[in-house]
């Protein structure tokens, strides 16, 4: 049997967490990164698009291990956040370093899947201007059993996401 095709367009980022007196460490995240990397866990034939400075690539070994297809876009930055240590109260700030270039319709060509995943991280990942462009002739049709042979929805926003 072949594996379900899936695939997920999203900054890969390098995360900064820093911790109490000053220790620092840096490892990929994003949400695209870790989603890919559970649904190449659990089987499935992944293909992941990013955007990421050429510098950056690195951040990709761990995804490739897992054998995911990768399809990396240049960008002049990479998304790159940083985690402050805990204040007394427990809290723990966020600050965005830089980010990635925004994704384009071209970023869909090529993908043919099952599903398609998009992680949006930013107001400036480009996702709300992508939806108005994607036709929905570009959905697929679903192949659960509760939803065989009918049209997914394609749900389109208006605005950027948080």
């Amino acid at each position: 049997m072949t594996a379900r095709r899936v695939a997920v367009l999203g900054h890969v980022t390098r995360d900064i967490v820093r911790g109490p007196g000053g220790a620092e460490t840096a490892r990929p995240g994003g949400a695209a990164f870790y989603a890919a990397a559970a649904l190449a866990r659990l089987g499935l034939a992944v293909r992941l698009t990013t955007r990421l400075a050429a510098r950056d690539r690195d951040l990709l070994a761990g995804l490739q291990r897992l054998g995911i297809a990768i399809v990396a876009r240049g960008s002049a930055e990479t998304t790159v956040f940083e985690t402050l240590p805990a204040d007394a109260s427990g809290h723990r700030g966020h600050k965005d370093i830089s980010v990635a270039d925004p994704f384009e319709a071209s970023d869909f060509d090529g993908i043919s899947a099952d599903a398609v995943v998009m992680d949006p991280l930013t107001t400036h990942d480009g996702f709300a201007a992508l939806m108005a462009e994607v036709p929905h002739s570009r959905c697929r049709r679903a192949t659960s059993h509760r939803r065989a042979g009918r049209p997914l929805p394609c749900h389109r926003r208006e605005s950027g996401f948080g």
